[in-house]
């Protein structure tokens, strides 16, 4: 009995530990600079603090459904720079994404990734932030 109670104390853990550190459902929401208008995309900006970097967080929202999932979570980032090149792939910052593939990116998985700020959108800092 003591075995299932530990058991299930740990399955409770990982899940916790996994959207903690692993998952892009985890990341916090910040506050929205950008909304670009081909499929919907809102870029989300999250001050980091005196401690760390700020981050950009990348949402896209499906006109039918209105069903949103992030694509997109950069550290350190701004107001990356937005553009679709087709229907469906976008280029956010520096990662081109086809989200008709339900590709995603997130700093935290990337081995080979470059702590800089990718492209931006404007200069402003911090971004103007739409009400």
């Amino acid at each position: 009995m003591g075995g299932i109670v530990f058991l299930n104390l740990l399955v409770g853990l990982a899940g916790c530990v996994y959207l903690t550190f692993f998952s892009l459902q985890s990341v916090p929401k910040g506050d929205l600079i950008r909304k670009v208008e081909s499929h919907v995309l809102k870029t989300y900006f999250h001050y980091g603090g005196s401690l760390s970097s700020d981050a950009v967080r990348g949402e896209l929202v499906s006109v039918q459904t209105n069903n949103k999932r992030n694509i997109y979570w950069n550290y350190p980032d701004v107001d990356p720079y937005i553009v679709w090149t087709d229907n469906d792939t976008i280029k956010i910052g520096n990662q081109t994404l086809n989200v008709a593939k339900g590709e995603t990116y997130d700093w935290r998985d990337d081995d080979e990734r470059v702590s800089e700020l990718p492209r931006q959108f404007s200069k402003q800092y911090p971004p103007k932030v739409i009400e």
